[in-house]
C-alpha cells in the first residue's frame, strides 16, 4: 500500500527483506523438525527440499512473465496471497500427521516457546555456534552480493529506458530478477538431485560446507 505513495520504502524494505528470507527458512525447518521425528524426517525431509526447490523454480519463471500484467506492487500482493495459502496447509498438516510420525520432543510447550532459551542452547553447544557463526557469515556475504547485483541491475534499466525502452523501470527489473532466479533454482535443483548426496558421500558434511 505504500508503494502507491510517495514515501521511499526502498532501504526498509531491503533490510526487511534480508532478515525475511532468513527468518522464513529457518521458521520453516523448525516447524517441520517440530512435527517429524527422525525417521519420518529423514524420509521426507528431501523430498520437501526438491519440492521446495522446484517451486522456486516454477515461482521465478511465473514472476517473469506476469510482472508485465501487474507490476512490481501487484506481484507483492499475489506473494502475500501465497504465503497465507502456505498458512492453511501448515495447520493441516499439523493436524492430519499420523501419530507414529509425530516428533517425540523432550521440550515442553511453554519451555520450545521461550525464546532465550534457544540463545542458551546455541551459546552452550560448540557445534550449534559455529553453524550460528557459519549461517551469519554466509547471509553476509549473500546480502552484500545481493546489494551490489541489484545497483548493477537499476543502472541497467535506467539505461534501456534512456535508450528507448518503453517498459517501467520497476518492469524491467521484476524481468530482469526472474529470469536471473530461474536459471539460479534450475541450477539449485540440479545440484540437489545429482550432486549434494555424493558430496555427503564421498567428501562428507566439512567439505560440503566449503563447496557452498
Amino acid at each position: 500500500m505504500l508503494g502507491h505513495t510517495d514515501i521511499k520504502l526502498g532501504i526498509v524494505f531491503f533490510i526487511w527483506l534480508g532478515v525475511f528470507n532468513v527468518m522464513v527458512v529457518a521458521q520453516f525447518w523448525a516447524f517441520c523438525a517440530d512435527l517429524y521425528n527422525v525417521e519420518s524426517g529423514q524420509r521426507l525431509f528431501v523430498i520437501i527440499a526438491v519440492g521446495a526447490s522446484l517451486g522456486a523454480l516454477m515461482g521465478a519463471n511465473f514472476s517473469k512473465q506476469v510482472i508485465n500484467y501487474t507490476g512490481p506492487l501487484g506481484l507483492m500482493l499475489l506473494a502475500i496471497g501465497l504465503l497465507c495459502v502456505t498458512i492453511v496447509l501448515g495447520l493441516l498438516a499439523s493436524s492430519k500427521l499420523p501419530r507414529e510420525d509425530r516428533s517425540h520432543s523432550r521440550l515442553s510447550k511453554e519451555e520450545s516457546m521461550w525464546i532465550p532459551g534457544g540463545f542458551r542452547l546455541v551459546l552452550s553447544d560448540r557445534y550449534l555456534l559455529l553453524i550460528a557463526l557459519f549461517v551469519v557469515l554466509l547471509n553476509w556475504i549473500n546480502s552484500t552480493g545481493e546489494f551490489i547485483l541489484a545497483k548493477m541491475v537499476v543502472d541497467h534499466a535506467e539505461a534501456l529506458i534512456a535508450a528507448g525502452s518503453e517498459q517501467s523501470k520497476g518492469n524491467l527489473i521484476g524481468a530482469f530478477y526472474g529470469d536471473f532466479y530461474t536459471w539460479v533454482n534450475l541450477f539449485s535443483l540440479l545440484f540437489q538431485l545429482f550432486l549434494v548426496s555424493r558430496i555427503f558421500k564421498y567428501f562428507g558434511v566439512r567439505a560440503a560446507l566449503f563447496i557452498l
